[in-house]
């Protein structure tokens, strides 16, 4: 299955959708702690982790070989 890019819209920005998803305590807390610590958002942290779980790559993001 080929890999594909977002696509983004109008001005060059992905399209965004609102994402509700309940989960342990314990994973909330751990997420916070590790983006603080990279000083990143849990937005960031998240959309990166589920772009490598799909292989959902970056609108410009080269492909590894």
């Amino acid at each position: 299955m080929a890999k594909k890019a977002v696509t983004p819209q109008k001005g060059g920005t992905p399209r965004m959708r609102p994402l509700l998803v309940r989960l342990p305590e314990e994973i909330v807390r751990a997420l916070k702690v590790r983006a603080a610590q990279q000083d990143r958002t849990v937005k960031e942290m998240v959309e990166e982790a589920l772009r490598r779980y799909l292989g959902v790559k970056e609108e410009g993001e080269k492909e590894k070989k």
